[in-house]
């Protein structure tokens, strides 16, 4: 084999070496990006449950107050006294 022909095959085994490099950087730069939808999507279904969260722990302390108020009761039914039939 003469130099030549050893300098282009070496050339070549540089391109296709190359080419593979490119090739798994895409492939790198892709799996990156699906990996941080992943960790997006999961910050938004955590903000979501917080949010959920404090909503459910709202209305249950206006649910105490009320049954605060009306003796344990959650709805106040005032029965008047002075109701006599007759």
């Amino acid at each position: 084999m003469s130099v030549g022909q050893k300098m282009r095959s070496q050339r070549e085994f540089l391109d296709g070496t190359e080419k593979n490099l490119g090739s798994m950087m895409e492939l790198s730069k892709s799996a990156s990006d699906a990996i941080r939808e992943i960790e997006r999507k999961a910050l938004q279904r955590k903000q979501w449950l917080w949010f959920f969260i404090i909503v459910l722990f709202v209305l249950d302390i206006y649910v105490m107050s009320v049954m605060w108020k009306n003796d344990g009761r959650i709805v106040s039914r005032s029965i008047p006294v002075n109701n006599k039939i007759g």
